[in-house]
């Protein structure tokens, strides 16, 4: 039975106005999103399930290309088996199958003239997002309150930095500078792709920067570079004469960070830990602290990380279970009921997904993780409409060591979105013939004849 076509343009419009509400809400980690009774993330959801379903139902075989992310809810799912809480593990586990149900949707729904609107509204909430971050940066300057600016008391210039840490919207510095990775990485693949950017964007390109350097985060440097890599093996691989040295010059960059961690390491064993995590208040030592790797604040992850082979080997096939990391390392605080939220993580989601699902559940996200590191690599190598996102899960998986971001929802919006675009790549990967369309770079449609190619709008 075939849907008319007018239902299927009212799915297609909703779908479209889900996915740019789900978009426009990333930013916003401190607010649930509820206007008076009215629940965004929830409307947003409601709004992207008809289309999907309707494109789903023309075209079956559409579900394989979820079949790697649900692959990683039975994982979560069967980490219930040896739960330290199943409660809490459960609780985990329906979040990330909400986030993963949310990513197959907009896998099967999103089209390619979805995308120019869709990289609009990341470049123009992330404006916001820089804005009211510098704004709480000159305000506490100022010496406004926390009330008007809405740095937390531990941000401001009175806390570890003689400058304050800004987090605009986001709970901690550290989320918000995960956040500028993805506005970043669409200016910079634009820039790369089209080769110049109207000056409003190489402004906000350079604002962005500057926003991840005053969050003080330090997992946020490390995933910019990351990103910035990425951009030189393209821009390596775009000319013609060092074509051939594009894979060297990734072994070489690969190098460079395994030596610097090697030395960082060896500094941290020859050196002693800071007593404290306060610093001298001069801005040259709080500039220099930022790039400190051997502080009482970095070393608080580095105790913790052996403790995920233990939390891995008293459960090996099925996991302690989602979040179950948490309570492993802080058992005795959480018998005595401190909020699992106030446990101190393991600040590294590989290591929390390895103690976490058990050597079962690895073996359930190879699938994802190699199917993923394929489309990264393709659009790294051939730039098209997926570098964007590939560069911004570049980004994010590098800063991933730093802290946890599994359940976080613009991790699953970046994989869903680097998954479609490349399948819409992969579509037109095969030379049009004459008469038929194929994509650009901007998510138009070139109509194709035998002498030339013209461009037009999709609509």
């Amino acid at each position: 039975m075939r849907i008319q076509s007018k239902y299927k343009n009212i799915a297609e419009r909703l779908f479209f106005i889900g996915i740019l509400l789900t978009i426009a809400l990333l930013p916003f980690d401190r607010w649930a999103g509820h206007i008076g009774p009215l629940s965004l993330p929830l409307l947003s959801f409601i709004f992207l399930i008809p289309h999907p379903l309707i494109r789903l139902f023309e075209r079956p075989r559409r579900l394989l290309l979820c079949l790697p992310l649900l692959l990683i809810l039975c994982a979560a799912i069967l980490s219930l088996i040896n739960a330290i809480s199943v409660q809490v593990s459960a609780n985990a586990t329906v979040l990330l199958g909400i986030l993963i149900i949310k990513a197959c949707f907009i896998i099967l729904g999103v089209l390619p003239r979805h995308l120019p609107k869709i990289e609009n509204v990341f470049l123009g909430i992330s404006s916001i997002a820089i804005v009211f971050g510098y704004y709480q940066f000159i305000g506490d300057l100022m010496n406004l309150p926390p009330s008007l600016t809405g740095l937390l008391p531990q941000y401001s210039s009175t806390g570890t930095y003689i400058f304050p840490r800004i987090q605009s919207f986001a709970q901690e510095p550290l989320y918000l500078a995960n956040f500028l990775l993805l506005p970043i990485s669409i200016l910079l693949a634009q820039l790369v792709r089209f080769g110049r950017l109207p000056i409003r964007l190489y402004l906000l390109l350079v604002l962005a920067v500057i926003a991840i350097f005053l969050t003080g985060s330090r997992g946020g440097l490390i995933g910019l570079t990351a990103v910035v890599a990425g951009v030189l093996i393209i821009l390596v691989r775009k000319s013609s004469r060092f074509t051939k040295l594009a894979f060297p010059v990734a072994i070489a960059l690969l190098s460079v960070a395994l030596s610097i961690g090697v030395l960082a390491y060896n500094y941290s064993q020859s050196h002693g830990i800071e007593d404290v995590a306060g610093i001298p208040r001069t801005y040259s030592q709080s500039l220099t602290h930022i790039f400190n790797f051997n502080d009482r604040s970095a070393n608080t992850r580095y105790e913790v990380w052996p403790l995920a082979v233990d939390a891995f080997t008293s459960s090996p096939y099925t996991g302690v279970g989602l979040y179950g990391s948490r309570l492993f390392l802080h058992k005795d605080d959480f018998t005595r009921g401190v909020p699992v939220g106030n446990l101190q993580p393991l600040n590294n989601d590989y290591l929390a997904l390895f103690s976490e699902l058990g050597g079962i559940g690895v073996l359930l996200l190879l699938p994802f993780i190699l199917i993923l590191t394929r489309l990264v690599w393709r659009a790294i190598s051939k730039p098209g409409i997926s570098t964007p996102y590939a560069l911004m899960l570049i980004g994010m998986a590098i800063q991933a060591a730093t802290f946890q971001s599994i359940l976080l929802l613009r991790v699953w919006v970046v994989v869903a979105l680097l998954v479609a675009t490349a399948e819409m790549e992969s579509d037109v990967r095969h030379k049009p013939k004459a008469g038929q369309t194929k994509l650009d770079g901007r998510g138009f449609k070139q109509h194709v004849n035998n002498k030339r190619s013209i461009l037009i709008t999709s609509n």
